[in-house]
């Protein structure tokens, strides 16, 4: 006698996968709900021209205030990346030393606007950020090691503001 096996496809596709809004250091989670741009730069390296994009994923206590300042308490994950692409930071993966799209710097606050803030403001090592867009949406999806050994990793869906008058 024989016997029929049958499966199901599992509802989530990898298109549909859940971001977290979330960020780790080193295994401990902090929640993020705010992305914002700070600033839009161009600089020339040889003969590429690339635009510099200072982007902080922030926990809901952290505000950007009328005279260009960050202000509040919570968490936040602050990075650079420059790409020679144009646009409202541009679709792609930035690695660290990277030639078009690169990673260029980090820093982390925890308990920012506390009296004793943790801050990690450590050269990459290694890792990369992942920048995706759908609509007015941006998906960031990050990680890197810092030179101290101290790993980030996360994930933030949501819009971009822009933070300053730059």
């Amino acid at each position: 006698m024989g016997s029929l096996l049958a499966a199901c496809k599992d509802e989530d596709d990898d298109d549909d996968k859940k971001v977290a809004n979330e960020f780790k250091v080193n295994n401990t989670t902090y929640a993020l709900t705010d992305a914002y741009v700070d600033s839009v730069t161009t600089t020339t390296v040889g003969d590429k021209s690339y635009h510099v994009y200072n982007v902080v994923i922030a926990s809901d206590g952290i505000t950007f205030s009328e005279s260009d300042k960050f202000q509040g308490s919570g968490d936040a994950v602050r990075f650079q990346v420059q790409s020679t692409q144009e646009g409202w930071v541009p679709a792609a993966q930035y690695l660290p030393g990277t030639s078009d799209n690169i990673l260029k710097s980090a820093l982390v606050f925890v308990g920012f606007g506390s009296e004793t803030p943790t801050v990690y403001d450590e050269e990459i090592s290694d890792g990369q950020v992942t920048v995706s867009k759908s609509g007015e949406e941006h998906v960031f999806e990050f990680s890197f090691t810092l030179e101290d050994n101290s790993t980030i990793s996360g994930s933030f869906k949501g819009a971009v503001t822009k933070a300053n008058s730059f």
